[in-house]
């Protein structure tokens, strides 16, 4: 290698340092101050092949190498610091055509998802050379222009692929060039799979389905149909074991535990209105019946109201034997038929 060339080489080197490492701190100091704004950022090296063709008199085409230091700056720009080297065929046999330059890119990205196309442009210093052809070497400015697209990752570790072409004009020669690239890109950490947003488990005290911290009407009693939020819709729901004695009015210890469940409900959906409906079998009659069906309707009405509920909430109806649900011809159909229905008429 001449001893011009590898001067220039280390020169070029020699440059990129303090910017790679500026670069590196600010992207840094940005990145803890971006996480803090929510933004998308991360550092990541690429590298690419690059063909490239020129217009300059005894050269031919050629190709060489870009290596990239870039940073994704939010979710439509990324900036690249940029180091190159190119070899072009020439018409002489003893010499080929070298360029090194250093540079500056901006990527604004049209779509982020898939396969994502984006525009490039920037500019640089390059340096021409070329040995025992006359207009030797040149040193000059350049910039570039271009399309280009990267896809998604292909590993765990975030590699994917990356191309563009672009043309860039070479003020050092006065010419413009057509430059087509494709090579690979990574992160320098990996990417960090996202954290769940913690889950918090709530209960569901009364068992209607709802989650407490949505139940808006608490404590109410199994078996009732509910809506969204958790209260009681209007329905006819059988107080199963509240019972009485034989021509008694008066509940049994059984019945006032299950009745709880009850107070429960309209305590904690107190704009609830209930009628209570009390039934008989067929035995005696149909006046008795309702007589006595009325009077148990209203022990239990009275047994919520020394509970808490308001009297207005409730309403105690009798009905007799006049709306079985089982045969009265037999033990067991009569018990069913002895029965008193909380009656929900209104949340």
């Amino acid at each position: 290698m001449p001893v011009s060339r590898r001067l220039l080489t280390g020169a070029t080197l020699a440059c990129m340092m303090p910017f790679a490492f500026h670069a590196y701190a600010q992207d840094e100091a940005d990145s803890g101050a971006a996480q803090e704004e929510g933004q998308t950022t991360g550092t990541y090296l690429g590298g690419m092949g690059v063909y490239r063709s020129t217009d300059r008199p005894f050269v031919d085409y050629g190709g060489g190498m870009n290596f990239i230091y870039g940073k994704m700056v939010d979710d439509k720009w990324n900036h690249e610091w940029v180091a190159s080297g190119t070899i072009n065929e020439t018409d002489s046999s003893s010499s080929d055509f070298y360029r090194y330059a250093i540079g500056w890119d901006a990527l604004y990205f049209l779509d982020r998802e898939g396969i994502s196309p984006y525009l490039v442009g920037g500019l640089g210093l390059v340096h021409n050379e070329i040995l025992d052809i006359a207009g030797g070497d040149e040193t000059g400015l350049y910039a570039n222009a271009g399309v280009g697209f990267l896809t998604q990752p292909i590993t765990d570790h975030g590699l994917a692929v990356r191309g563009d072409i672009r043309l860039v004009y070479d003020s050092g020669v006065g010419e413009t060039d057509v430059a087509v690239g494709l090579g690979l890109q990574m992160p320098l950490f990996k990417p960090q799979a996202a954290t769940p947003a913690p889950t918090i488990a709530y209960g569901d005290e009364d068992g209607d389905g709802v989650p407490d911290n949505l139940d808006k009407c608490p404590g109410t009693m199994s078996g009732l149909k509910v809506d969204g939020t958790g209260c009681a819709v209007p329905q006819v729901f059988v107080l199963k074991g509240v019972s009485f004695d034989y021509d008694s009015t008066r509940l049994g210890v059984n019945a006032q535990t299950i009745l709880q469940d009850s107070v429960k409900t309209m305590l904690g959906q107190p704009s609830m209105r209930v009628e209570i409906a009390g039934h008989t079998d067929s035995h005696g009659s149909e006046e008795y019946n309702r007589d006595l069906s009325q009077r148990r309707a209203e022990a239990v009405k009275s047994h919520l109201v020394d509970k808490g509920i308001s009297a207005d909430n409730l309403r105690a109806t009798g009905y007799g034997e006049s709306e079985p649900v089982a045969s009265n011809d037999n033990d067991f159909g009569r018990e069913q038929n002895r029965r008193v229905e909380f009656r929900i008429e209104s949340q």
